[in-house]
Formats: C-alpha cells, sequence, structure tokens
C-alpha cells in the first residue's frame, strides 16, 4: 500500500529569491481571482459554466496582455487553477462553501509539481527560474531525511518565513 507524506522545511532565500516567491504568490492569487471573478460572472449573466480547461487555454493570452504574469513559472499557474477547479467541486459535491477571493498576504503559497531538483547531501532545492534554495533540515532527532519518490513541493509563506513542504510517495 502506498501513502502520501509531507516533510515541511524552512527556506533559506536570499533577497532575489524572497521576492520572486512573493512575485509568484501574487501572480497566483492574481490568477486565481480572475478566473473565479470570470467564473461568477460567466454563471450570473449566461448561465453556463467555464472550467479548467478553458481558463488554462486563456492564460497564454493573458500572458501577452500581462508581461509580468510570465515571470511565473507556466506550471506554478496552472497549479492555482487546478486548485480552483478542485474548489468548485467540492461546492458543487456539497462539501465546501463557494469559492472566496484571496487577499494578499493570506495563505501565500505555489506548486510545483514537476521541474525541481532537491540535493539532500547539500540541504537545498531547485526550483524554475529561482534555482538553488538552501532549506534548514535541523539536527540531531529533528533532522528529517526524505523517504519515497517525491511528487511536488509547495512553497508557502508563514509569518516572515517561507517554507517548502515536499509530498512524497512511500510504501506503508
Amino acid at each position: 500500500m502506498e501513502i502520501l507524506k509531507a516533510y515541511r522545511f524552512r527556506l533559506e532565500p536570499d533577497e532575489v529569491q524572497e521576492r520572486f516567491c512573493r512575485q509568484t504568490a501574487g501572480s497566483c492569487r492574481f490568477l486565481k481571482n480572475l478566473c473565479l471573478e470570470q467564473r461568477s460572472m460567466a454563471w450570473s449573466f449566461g448561465r453556463h459554466s467555464v472550467g479548467f480547461a478553458a481558463q488554462c487555454s486563456d492564460t497564454a493570452d493573458l500572458k501577452e496582455m500581462l508581461p509580468w504574469l510570465s515571470e511565473a513559472p507556466s506550471q506554478v499557474l496552472q497549479q492555482a487553477l487546478k486548485d480552483l477547479d478542485q474548489a468548485f467541486k467540492r461546492f458543487f459535491a456539497g462539501i465546501a462553501d463557494y469559492p472566496t477571493f484571496q487577499k494578499k498576504g493570506e495563505r501565500d503559497s505555489f506548486r510545483f509539481p514537476q521541474g525541481f531538483e532537491v540535493d539532500e547531501a547539500k540541504h537545498r532545492l531547485k526550483f524554475p527560474k529561482m534555482g538553488w534554495v538552501r532549506y534548514r533540515q535541523g539536527r540531531g532527532k529533528s533532522a528529517r531525511k526524505l523517504q519515497g519518490e517525491v511528487r511536488s513541493i509547495t512553497v508557502s509563506r508563514d509569518g516572515d518565513h517561507w517554507f517548502a513542504s515536499i509530498l512524497c510517495k512511500q510504501e506503508a
């Protein structure tokens, strides 16, 4: 039996990497809020729904209109749209409330499903468009080693610090 287990480490980004994290989280928030508004307006005015695939294909046109949106990795923006699509599926299944707009600085995060590298020996992670970022592994009993196959990495902000949650698939 396979299980998914997450390992959380505190990142130690330099100033440029921290600015990249803030901008990428902001780009994801902007895109998610824009697509939430698009879905809401499409339903209220025309009683038709807009799906993930349509919004994902519109992202290329949006990047041409807003060049700063191209600075964020494409896969990260697609993951933000997948999260919004999942929120709508949970709403229509009666599991959750209607999705809400995300405010600046609230739950800042973004996810890399691929394209990253993990170097446990040197305690660092490599992300697309960001490069190598060091992380704290802990000492003694609190030191953790990754076990299993790395599936995705979510970068999130908690207070003044950035953290990486590394999702691994392993045998139970």
